[in-house]
């Protein structure tokens, strides 16, 4: 059976495989898709035509769809696929069509099948060029179904908050609320609704949400409605549920909680000598006897129970009154005991530590109490714990934060600690409706030896004393060697330092994780496939989110897995729930800091979205917030680096300071992109012959043959890297820099028009073997390789070599988690059908190659502007160059995007502009190997019309 995709993008399958050739062709894609959507009532062929070959004179575009038709049914191995002769409708005995399904299932009134039919935007990612009448229908069907499917959503939603269903409706209300973040009336339902399955906090959170998105999309006010709704939800007065009766209760008690959250509440009782704790005992058994029948009483009247409430729980210090210092491990023992409640979220002590940190305060009762708060959590569990007899007693409380009640306390004796948290968990699990209450041993290690060693990592780890943190979670390690999350920290302390997991590693972590508590299982995993760059993420991602949607790092990762899918504006709303949860953690550096984080990713969201000013935007507001911030600080350099400010660049990096070990690089980066080549030779050669240390040699090496690739110097540049590629031992040989080498030298020859060396060179790295590398990262450097060595194969005329290679990069990029190697496979596929000679099936296909128009691969952006050239249309050349050139310098040959530009500039009658690119590519030039002086002569002539041209050197430096 056939099954066609059109919802979330465009793609054709026989059998689940799927097929090669003309099924993948977009034009043909677009006859499929054409088709497929016109159901039982057919589309005629004219309509076909209009659409798709518009320009066309009507002989040639009857021939041409009559052969997209057949290549159609060849691929995809079924001759009755399409039924008719002049009005053409698909076979559903032979096929199946998302979009048909979909529309069947509204019809049917079957809104649980519609919505699992719906899985994206009509033809999401799909574009083809000169073909406007055919944009134009699929952006009205893609409008006419998102509407389709928001009100499917409204639908549903309203259906289960009818039901009472608070919870389902709240997923629901997320979903529609995620296709438009910046509806005020959505929002408030999305509010309504977390607000009825007992999330108040995260209603708030959602108007902080909508009122950032708001601000960074349009510069507007927040809707009043949101803003009341909000203030009404914080004022409402708390209305927790009953206290818990356990069979030795202790009275309920109201702690006053001061507003400002730098004031410590009244948490516990001091600690008194033991001559006087059993009169002060006495007290609370005597007193809670005495009210029990009331609170049994209030219970019952009650008429909403403790079981209607999903609180976010978090916590806090329990202290130790016996003065053994056990009670540390105790706060993460029971943290990490009470997430296995089903439907329970806690606020994970790693998270709290980084807030407490990031705040410069000590880890006391009061601190953990603030960083409650700020993580969004609704309630506090603390306690005490005390000598009993041979055993322990631990007293635990749950407080509601925002009144300081509180809703449920605990007296449990256990031989040891783990017996204790066990029963504990069970107490909580039975009080919140939450059961059945999990079996013991899940605390991640019944070692309290481990344990203790695992807490002081962590706040090592919080630190940011990656180091330090390292040594303690090797020592828990020792102690027992399946503890999950002792070496789920340890390979994040490494990853700190710099030293990237290999695959033995993370191959150990993914076993041990099948050990750990549900939430830890998919956190490990999910770092382990980020860390691997597999194509697992994006499950994990969905599945943390579905499962945990108060943590804040399943919304990073979410956030994470949609920018690795090139779906930029679909992170922003993720990433800024991130930042809302916990604005203030912005600023300095070395420490953990999620928001930190979060806040990179959306300034590379809207660069890779070609909005530079809206990325600048947040950079200054994040500046505002943390001054001190060296990461911000980094950022706005490199925007003002890109944007053409080389001078407030420098001095931006300077304030970034201490960062990391690239400070010393960024100015020859900076003047490479100003076209100040000479500076840029100096200082790289300075850093070479005066670096303190072997790596800052190797960084003035780096940025020396960056300065040589921009300059056309292939000689000099070639020698230079098989000079230090002699020096390495056959170990680095075959590393990373042996690699990178070896792939310089490769792109080298390419650009100097010697391919059968640079072939060589290529298929040479598609057969190091590379055991201990992750599959995901020898998928995304064997996706490179292939791209280029496609790309020899089109210079030697070899078509074989450059399908077999474009195959080959297909395949690799299947296994590789980032669009970014989609694409540039899919610039591979477009190398093969240069080779061919089909220039409109590879115009067609480098179209689809890029991902993003600025940090995309920049040879794309190359290849699709001499294309769009040779047919005369230099606009789309210079639409598809000038957010090229504000990509980041690495493989990209700016010096050719430069020249491409200013031709474009030419042929539209733009000289000015031209003359500004034709003067950068003489300043690259001027000492060029001997091969590029014609293209230097003509850049001077057209660069300095009325001036007279400098002086062509006679031989290179």
């Amino acid at each position: 059976m056939i099954r066609i995709r059109t919802l979330g993008g465009l793609s054709a399958s026989r059998d689940d495989q799927p097929p090669s050739g003309a099924a993948t062709q977009p034009r043909r894609l677009a006859v499929l898709a054409l088709i497929a959507r016109a159901g039982d009532r057919g589309i005629t062929r004219e309509r076909l035509l209009a659409l798709l070959w518009p320009d066309t004179d009507e002989e040639a575009g009857r021939r041409a769809l009559s052969q997209a038709l057949h290549a159609l049914r060849t691929d995809l191995r079924d001759d009755d696929l399409f039924l008719g002769v002049q009005e053409l409708r698909l076979n559903l005995a032979a096929a199946t069509c998302d979009v048909l399904d979909f529309d069947a299932a509204m019809a049917a009134h079957e809104w649980d099948r519609a919505a699992a039919a719906y899985s994206g935007p009509f033809l999401q990612g799909f574009r083809l060029s000169g073909a406007a009448e055919f944009d134009r229908w699929m952006e009205e069907e893609r409008t006419h179904l998102s509407h389709r499917h928001a009100e499917l959503l409204e639908r549903l939603a309203r259906a289960a908050g009818d039901k009472g269903d608070h919870a389902t409706a709240m997923s629901w209300w997320r979903k529609r609320a995620a296709m438009d973040p910046l509806n005020a009336r959505v929002t408030v339902e999305l509010m309504r609704a977390l607000a009825a399955a007992g999330e108040r906090h995260a209603a708030v959170q959602q108007a902080r949400i909508y009122e950032a998105l708001l601000a960074e999309e349009l510069a507007l006010e927040p809707d009043a409605e949101v803003l009341r709704f909000a203030e009404e939800l914080r004022r409402m007065p708390a209305a927790p549920p009953a206290p818990t009766v356990v069979a030795t209760p202790v009275a309920p008690v109201t702690v006053p909680t001061a507003p400002d959250a730098s004031v410590p509440p009244a948490l516990l009782p001091s600690p008194t000598p033991r001559s006087r704790s059993r009169p002060r005992r006495a007290y609370f058994v005597i007193a809670a006897l005495a009210i029990v029948g009331s609170v049994v009483l209030l219970a019952t009247l009650r008429t909403r129970s403790s079981a209607d409430e999903v609180p976010l729980l978090a916590v806090g210090v329990i202290a130790d009154y016996r003065g053994s210092n056990a009670t540390g491990p105790l706060t993460d023992i029971l943290a990490t005991n009470l997430a296995r409640i089903p439907g329970l979220q806690v606020v994970g002590t790693a998270r709290l530590l980084e807030l407490i940190a990031r705040a410069g305060d000590s880890p006391d009762a009061a601190a953990y109490a603030s960083a409650a708060r700020r993580a969004g959590a609704s309630d506090l569990m603390e306690g005490g714990l005390h000598a009993a007899g041979g055993g322990l007693l631990l007293e635990l409380r749950r407080v509601h934060l925002a009144s300081g009640s509180v809703l449920g306390a605990w007296r449990i004796e256990g031989r040891d600690l783990f017996a204790l948290v066990d029963s504990a968990t069970s107490e909580v699990a039975a009080s919140l409706g939450r059961g059945p209450a999990p079996g013991p041993g899940g605390a991640g290690t019944r070692s309290l030896v481990a344990w203790r060693f695992y807490e002081e990592g962590l706040h090592d780890f919080a630190r940011g004393d990656f180091r330090g943190a390292g040594g303690l979670f090797e020592a828990a390690l020792r102690e027992d060697s399946a503890f999950a999350m002792a070496a789920y920290y340890l390979a994040r302390s490494g990853h700190g330092l710099g030293m990237a997991p290999d695959s033995a590693q993370l191959a150990r972590l993914e076993r041990l994780a099948a050990g750990a508590s549900d939430r830890e299982r998919l956190q490990i995993l999910a770092w382990v496939a980020h860390a691997a760059q597999s194509p697992a993420l994006d499950a994990l991602a969905d599945t943390l989110i579905v499962r945990y949607p108060a943590d804040i790092e399943a919304q990073y990762l979410a956030g994470f897995a949609r920018m690795a899918r090139a779906e930029f504006a679909a992170a922003l709303p993720y990433l800024h729930r991130v930042i809302a949860a916990d604005s203030a953690a912005a600023g300095g550096a070395g420490a953990p800091c999620l928001t930190c984080d979060a806040l990179q990713l959306l300034v590379y969201a809207y660069h890779a979205l070609d909005s530079l000013p809206r990325a600048e935007r947040v950079v200054r507001d994040w500046i505002r917030r943390a001054p001190g911030s060296a990461q911000a600080w980094a950022y706005l350099a490199s925007l003002l680096d890109v944007t053409g400010r080389p001078e407030e660049a420098i001095e931006a990096r300077r304030k970034a300071n201490p960062l990391d070990s690239s400070d010393d690089i960024f100015p020859i980066g900076v003047r490479i992109r100003a076209g100040d080549f000479a500076a840029a030779d100096r200082a790289a050669h300075a850093l070479m012959a005066e670096g303190s240390d072997l790596e800052s040699t190797w960084r003035g090496f780096f940025m020396l043959t960056l300065s040589l690739h921009q300059q056309a110097r292939w000689r000099e540049l070639h020698d230079l890297l098989a000079g230090r590629f002699a020096m390495l031992t056959p170990a680095q040989r075959a590393g990373e820099r042996g690699r990178f080498l070896r792939m310089s030298e490769a792109l080298a020859l390419l650009q100097a028009s010697r391919p059968e060396e640079a072939g060589r060179i290529l298929d040479s790295l598609t057969r190091l073997s590379e055991p201990t590398v992750p599959v995901g990262i020898r998928a995304r450097d064997l996706t490179m390789v292939y791209a280029l060595l496609a790309e020899a194969g089109l210079a030697t005329g070899d078509e074989a070599l450059a399908s077999r290679a474009a195959d080959s990069a297909s395949a690799w990029a299947g296994r590789a988690a980032k669009a970014r190697e989609q694409g540039i496979a899919a610039h591979a596929q477009a190398i093969a059908l240069l080779a061919r000679q089909d220039s409109i099936g590879a115009m067609q296909t480098f179209e689809r190659a890029i991902y993003s128009p600025t940090l995309g691969f920049t040879r794309t952006n190359e290849r699709l502007a001499r294309l769009y050239l040779a047919r005369g249309e230099p606009r789309k050349a210079a639409a598809i160059l000038r957010p090229a050139l504000q990509g980041f310098i690495g493989m990209a040959v700016f010096t050719d995007l430069h020249e491409l530009l200013a031709e474009a500039y030419d042929r539209l009658g733009q000289a000015d502009s031209a003359r500004v690119h034709w003067r950068w590519v003489a300043g690259a030039l001027a000492h060029a190997d001997p091969d590029a002086r014609p293209r230097y002569a003509t850049a001077v002539a057209r660069g300095f019309p009325t001036s007279p041209p400098p002086r062509i050197p006679a031989t290179s430096r």
